[in-house]
């Protein structure tokens, strides 16, 4: 990580658990199947000192993003730090759990997939109208950005309009050959985060996140198979 300019200073050693692990099933067709181990994972926010020293870290931020494999009482206090704070929050609500209002109107952008969509909402998401009226739901939440991803159709950003009618953007995801799945929401989190923290548009952000993940699923790997900035904006380009 620290190769990849990545601020390792918060990273500490459990010595009661090993490190999470994902065991990762990979079919003929590019999609997976995964079983996850989590191990110190669940046990971020236990130490106290630790804690602190990310609460302090949060403060100096331009963005908090964050899952749901670690505790659920970890994030709603994380949530709640970096709200208070001013720093925007990038909630990916996997794997899937219903949270409740008071937490997500602290969100700036919530990012789900289908399955997550419908759990939080009530409704079935199946199609790109689903996915649309879904949103508009989620927004009634106080949530100021809504993205649900569509696998292979791409994804779409919602956002309230100043009539307070939802405001939504649709992007598709440009046409490759799938050869791993694997990661390729992590990549279109990161990638949207960078987009929004940088001042992008939201239409310019969501097309520079879809294409990103759109570039990870035609390489193997969930870490060696993520794209360098370089080479999704070449892709952009090419697009």
């Amino acid at each position: 990580m620290q190769a990849d300019g990545v601020d390792s200073k918060l990273i500490v050693v459990d010595q009661e658990e090993a490190s999470g692990v994902a065991f990762i099933f990979l079919a003929p067709d590019g999609d997976n199947a995964i079983v996850v181990a989590s191990g110190a994972n669940m046990r971020v926010g236990q130490d106290h000192t630790h804690i602190s020293a990310i609460f302090e870290s949060i403060t100096h931020a331009q963005a908090l993003v964050l899952q749901l494999e670690i505790p659920l009482e970890t994030v709603i206090s994380l949530v709640a730090s970096a709200h208070s704070a001013g720093v925007p929050v990038i909630l990916n609500l996997a794997p899937a759990q219903p949270l409740a209002k008071e937490v997500l109107k602290q969100l700036e952008v919530l990012i789900v997939n289908e399955t997550e969509a419908s759990l939080l909402s009530g409704q079935r998401v199946d199609s790109l109208a689903d996915a649309r009226i879904v949103a508009s739901i989620l927004l009634e939440q106080g949530i100021a950005k809504v993205v649900i991803t569509l696998g292979s159709q791409g994804a779409i950003l919602a956002t309230a309009g100043e009539s307070g009618k939802a405001r939504i953007i649709y992007q598709p995801a440009p046409r490759v050959q799938v050869v791993d799945t694997t990661a390729a929401g992590d990549c279109f989190v990161g990638a949207l985060t960078i987009a929004l923290t940088e001042g992008q548009q939201p239409e310019e952000a969501l097309r520079f996140a879809v294409y990103a993940s759109a570039l990870k699923v035609t390489k193997f790997g969930a870490q060696s198979g993520l794209p360098t900035r370089s080479e999704v904006e070449a892709f952009l380009h090419s697009g």
